[in-house]
């Protein structure tokens, strides 16, 4: 970001017929993406603590899953293991 913004700064110093800039130019260029790097730091910190573990079924859960539906219903068991997860989960 830094070496974008001051591509921009100098082009604007040329447009306007500055031949050199001010160090504080330079100085607020690189403090302004240091802040940027530190707040997406944060985010990703605060992303990584909120995602939360997955749960899955336990055995007996599956058990009783199973032992409630016909096995030749595959889909329909599936739908429920799905339905239990997500349950779980959310």
């Amino acid at each position: 970001m830094t070496e974008r913004l001051m591509e921009k700064l100098a082009r604007l110093a040329a447009e306007a017929g500055i031949k050199q800039m001010a160090p504080e130019i330079y100085k607020f260029s690189w403090l302004l993406n240091e802040d940027k790097n530190k707040m997406w730091d944060e985010w990703v910190k605060k992303r990584l603590e909120e995602k939360r573990k997955w749960v899955g079924l336990t055995d007996d859960e599956r058990t009783e899953i199973w032992k409630n539906c016909d096995p030749t219903h595959a889909g329909y068991v599936t739908a429920l293991v799905e339905a239990k997860l997500k349950e779980k989960n959310t």
